[in-house]
């Protein structure tokens, strides 16, 4: 059974990824925020405070076999932003790998990101183009892939990238975990415009899988889009989540609303192929294993 730490934990895909992973692996899960309460895990997990400083993880990471970095600041939407608000994501990635370079840990899934990709890129987005970050946090997430492959280059390292299509699962915001909030409460569903911009969705479950996929590929390195594949756009998406729900609310369409129109999909023909990950859950699958869980009491609304 390999050990592995694992940064950000207590995060979203942190506490899913411990969730679904535990029994596969010896975790070591890294938090700066102490550990009140333990969430639901698997196994062999022991979760260790730090403050990500070189003294710190250079004993925490003897004899762990991989690296999965999952901390980053996220997107705050609205506003202007500077590089300075997500300047500690690529800082904190290059701490992790010098920490890994020197105890010997060449096995790093680091999270990167959709925003590399903008509108200058064609569609599907691959690995091959060139980045256009569409914010800032795309560009601190760039500015991370280039440390990954430059530890790749100098140090021997094998880096793994995961650029992440928009994860979906939780109840947070943004138009997919507005609408299942809505629909299991039998409430309308407003789609704003004319929906025409798409998005790519993927399931946490799916993400947890490509990052123990890269974790078993020791020897690749490089970038890999991680995503459903599928572009779905706005309408498409308010009638799977009524469909699932059985939402009699319905779905208002209110096309004077602004709306993004943008289209983002990535082409996943490389993480198939070298990582032999492909999505177990379809946009149905998805929203039916939501319900599931909400019906259980596992997500809360």
């Amino acid at each position: 059974m390999k050990t592995i730490a694992v940064s950000g934990a207590s995060g979203f895909i942190g506490r899913w990824f411990l969730k679904l992973y535990g029994g596969h692996y010896r975790i070591v899960a890294l938090s700066r925020r102490a550990v009140k309460s333990r969430p639901a895990a698997q196994g062999n997990v022991e979760y260790v405070q730090t403050d990500y400083s070189a003294a710190s993880l250079a004993g925490i990471l003897k004899g762990c076999e991989a690296f999965v970095h999952l901390a980053a600041k996220k997107v705050e939407p609205g506003g202007p932003e500077t590089f300075d608000d997500y300047a500690q994501n690529p800082l904190l990635t290059e701490r992790l790998l010098y920490a890994c370079r020197d105890c010997g840990i060449t096995n790093f899934v680091n999270m990167s990101s959709r925003c590399v990709y903008g509108p200058g890129n064609r569609l599907p987005f691959d690995e091959g183009q060139l980045v256009e970050p569409i914010n800032m946090y795309g560009v601190s997430k760039a500015v991370g892939e280039s440390i990954c492959e430059y530890c790749n280059r100098v140090y021997g390292m094998k880096a793994k990238s995961l650029r992440l299509a928009q994860v979906v699962g939780g109840l947070g915001g943004g138009a997919f975990g507005v609408f299942v909030r809505n629909a299991a409460d039998g409430r309308e569903l407003n789609v704003f415009g004319r929906s025409k911009g798409k998005r790519d969705y993927i399931y946490v479950k799916d993400v947890c899988n490509a990052i123990a996929c890269a974790i078993e590929r020791p020897e690749k390195k490089g970038v890999y889009n991680v995503a459903s594949g599928v572009g779905v756009s706005t309408m498409e998406l308010a009638r799977a989540v009524c469909a699932a729900f059985g939402n009699e609310g319905g779905i208002r369409s209110l096309p004077q609303k602004l709306e993004d129109e943008s289209v983002i999909f990535l082409d996943t023909k490389k993480a198939r192929r070298e990582l032999s990950f492909a999505c177990e859950f379809s946009l149905k699958a998805t929203l039916s294993d939501m319900k599931q869980m909400l019906d259980y009491g596992e997500l809360k609304l």
